[in-house]
């Protein structure tokens, strides 16, 4: 069992570092492994866009990262402790934002629905008045454009209350389906919540032709079963992180 890592006076864990250990990460649906063996520290208060020749790839990537798959063997270690097992004494879901592309909105579920709850009241308010939501607040998102309903829980995955500092934001091909507008918005949520001091570390794959160019990152690239990574990228963007 993982030694208890200190949590601060609002209770979240601060992760200072992200790392893989002896990773292998296979799937049904391919014959060559993910991931073989890896071992490698991730850079962390940074960007990183996943890319590999196969996209899935990426996003399988991310749903590692994320703990929604499984590594087939070897750890997921933030700040050496093993967080995605039954034995873990902290959750990753209290400092982790995630959107995957599988996020749907059900029948009945609102902007009211779908970020009050874990928002709490004071920041489901700002958000509504951040992104000019108001006069949808309550509108089935069934009904409202594609572009709305992923960007409620895209604000989901980036938002934090009182009691919860999301440290590690997860998301695939964000930029997609959003306009200029949403998406530079979206940005400069996330860029005004690290000044809060969440979101250090973020982890993205993307699909968007121009999307990248507002963003400061770097790539890590997923291949043969390692990782490599460009730390060439500027981080001079017209809206960055």
């Amino acid at each position: 069992m993982g030694k208890r890592h200190a949590f601060d006076e609002k209770n979240y864990l601060e992760v200072n570092e992200i790392k893989l250990e002896n990773v292998t990460l296979r799937v049904s649906s391919f014959h060559d492994p993910i991931l073989s063996a890896v071992d490698y520290n991730l850079p962390t208060d940074a960007v990183l866009l996943i890319e590999s020749s196969n996209p899935q790839v990426a996003t399988l990537f991310l749903k590692l990262m994320a703990g929604r798959e499984g590594a087939t063997s070897g750890r997921v270690l933030w700040n050496d402790e093993s967080v995605f097992t039954p034995e873990s004494q902290v959750d990753p879901r209290e400092s982790m934002g995630c959107y995957f592309e599988t996020f749907r909105a059900g029948q009945k579920d609102t902007l009211k629905s779908v970020l009050l709850k874990d928002l709490g009241k004071a920041e489901y308010d700002f958000v509504l008045d951040y992104f000019d939501l108001t006069e949808k607040a309550d509108r089935p998102l069934k009904g409202l454009s594609y572009s709305y309903q992923k960007l409620a829980y895209l604000i989901k995955s980036a938002a934090s209350d009182e009691q919860q500092t999301k440290q590690v934001l997860v998301l695939e091909d964000p930029a997609s389906g959003l306009d200029e507008a949403q998406w530079l918005c979206f940005l400069d949520y996330v860029q005004m919540q690290q000044r809060r001091g969440h979101l250090r570390h973020i982890f993205m794959t993307n699909h968007h032709p121009t999307a990248m160019r507002h963003i400061g990152h770097n790539t890590i690239y997923i291949e043969d079963g390692i990782i490599y990574i460009d730390e060439d990228t500027s981080t001079k963007k017209a809206s960055h992180f």
